[in-house]
């Protein structure tokens, strides 16, 4: 979405070539720019309800939970808590299958926490405060590609600045998404774009998952590496005695094993004019003089 009419496609950079419209139209909205021509833009409320009151589960109804750490920034959810509707708080926010939420609290809004309850296992749920719940008129807007609307990134840099509420509890309001416009295809091409994004998107999904366990491997045998350089030395044919130490195991037998209090000392150093050079660590470099770092940095008080 935003400004952008294609972009190159590589496999291996993970970059898809989307062609272009033949014509284009201002959008009006400042953070989308142009849109295709034969697209419509609509007040959100126009086309959803937007934490609907109705359809509330019954006290013995079965209803999935969702707390916030149980959906995720790609559109996952945990729907694995299950119980009756009695067992939860009254004031817990309601949803449905096939409704669309999203985390309206920082930093989940801005991290893009929201999901497309379409595989939610009981027709109704309950969940976090933090969220809000929109329920689209599916004959006018597909809930597949409304998750993809309220969670495009350009939307909620936009929408980051409309928060309300005091640092740390900001929040995107009802009445902001409500009367907030967005472009809207007709139903046919919602239907493929959405398709497109749910393939593509996992597509990247499995390439970072695939990154993240090399990562991880990669630092497991750095781990490994260090350990077995600085408990056991570089040279594998020396001969070794047990160290004494329960995590550290046999050792060189030419090393020896010291408490840290003998060969080390806490320092505890204060101002005493409050006019010292401030000291920045880091680390990549250490403890080195401010002066010294020409990027910007959070600084003491004092």
């Amino acid at each position: 979405m935003g400004n952008h009419k294609g972009c190159p496609y590589h496999e291996q950079s993970m970059t898809y070539t989307l062609k272009s419209y033949p014509a284009y139209k201002p959008s009006g909205v400042e953070w989308l720019g142009e849109i295709p021509e034969h697209w419509a833009m609509k007040c959100l409320k126009q086309l959803v309800q937007v934490n609907p009151i109705g359809g509330r589960a019954k006290k013995e109804e079965t209803v999935t939970f969702l707390p916030m750490e149980a959906v995720s920034t790609n559109g996952l959810i945990d729907g694995t808590r299950i119980e009756r509707r009695a067992n939860y708080p009254d004031s817990l926010t309601e949803f449905q299958r096939r409704d669309v939420i999203l985390a309206k609290i920082t930093p989940c809004f801005e991290n893009g926490k929201g999901a497309y309850l379409e595989s939610l296992q009981t027709g109704k749920g309950v969940g976090s405060t933090e969220f809000h719940v929109f329920r689209p008129d599916r004959s006018l807007l597909l809930p597949g590609f409304l998750y993809y609307l309220v969670t495009n990134g350009d939307f909620r840099n936009y929408a980051t600045a409309f928060m309300e509420g005091s640092a740390g509890q900001k929040r995107v309001t009802t009445p902001f998404v409500s009367n907030c416009k967005f472009p809207i295809p007709p139903k046919e091409e919602q239907h493929r774009i959405a398709t497109f994004l749910d393939q593509k998107t996992a597509e990247i999904d499995e390439a970072i998952n695939k990154k993240q366990r090399l990562i991880d491997l990669l630092k497991e045998q750095k781990a490994i590496l260090i350990n077995q350089a600085v408990t056991k030395g570089l040279n594998p044919n020396v001969p070794m005695r047990d160290s004494g130490v329960e995590w550290m195991g046999e050792v060189p037998a030419h090393w020896e094993v010291r408490r840290a209090k003998y060969i080390f000392r806490e320092v505890d150093e204060r101002s005493k004019t409050g006019t010292e050079e401030l000291l920045s660590v880091s680390h990549t470099t250490g403890v080195t003089l401010r002066s010294e770092k020409s990027v910007y940095m959070f600084m003491a008080e004092d």
